[in-house]
């Protein structure tokens, strides 16, 4: 907020793409300034914590233009898992197949869970889009974590296990689901209903991309 009010960049839309490292070479010098005048360097770590976040969202969003995002010739469109038709596309699942991208995402959702979330037992989300964001959030857990990951079927198998959840969900977890698109949402509701039905909770949904 002091931030906002001082350096008048920060917090305002543009219609010209923001220079993040600009923007906050002045936030570290007005910070430094007040570093200097109390005596203190807390201040100075969050500053460094911000900009880190800044610049890799920035970066995110320079690699889903590049790598997740496609655009039809005149007259044509593409037609969406909702029956809706649209000239754009847009599929995480190619940035979340190569290291930068899938690095960078999971890095954002998990700042984005420990903003909000206190405590949570298991991370999971729709098959076939969460499933390297899993595997990329268990991995960033490490392997002391507790913390269990599964994912949810479009549609129950005709063999073997019937259920639509896999992994090591169990009744009563409190869960995170994360999704890499979210349009209408109804992937994340029919999720939500098959969670539940299991006997677990959400508290938290985590879109990577809202086309809405």
């Amino acid at each position: 907020e002091i931030a906002k009010r001082y350096v008048p960049s920060v917090g305002k839309t543009s219609s010209v793409k923001p220079d993040p490292d600009a923007t906050m070479l002045r936030l570290d010098c007005f910070f430094d300034t007040i570093c200097l005048l109390f005596g203190i360097n807390v201040v100075r770590l969050n500053v460094k914590k911000y900009r880190c976040e800044i610049i890799m969202k920035s970066n995110l969003c320079d690699l889903i233009r590049t790598h997740a995002f496609e655009v039809k010739p005149s007259g044509e469109y593409f037609t969406l898992k909702s029956g809706a038709q649209s000239k754009y596309y847009l599929d995480c699942r190619n940035l979340n197949l190569i290291p930068e991208g899938l690095h960078l995402v999971v890095n954002q959702i998990q700042q984005r869970i420990d903003k909000t979330v206190k405590k949570y037992d298991a991370i999971g989300g729709p098959s076939l889009g969460a499933d390297t964001m899993i595997g990329g959030l268990l991995y960033l857990a490490g392997p002391k974590s507790v913390l269990r990951g599964f994912l949810v079927r479009p549609e129950s198998k005709g063999h073997g296990k019937i259920s639509r959840i896999v992994g090591p969900l169990q009744s009563g977890d409190n869960c995170v689901l994360i999704e890499d698109v979210t349009t209408t949402g109804g992937s994340l509701i029919s999720a939500i209903e098959v969670v539940r039905a299991f006997g677990a909770n959400v508290i938290q949904v985590i879109a990577v991309v809202d086309r809405e």
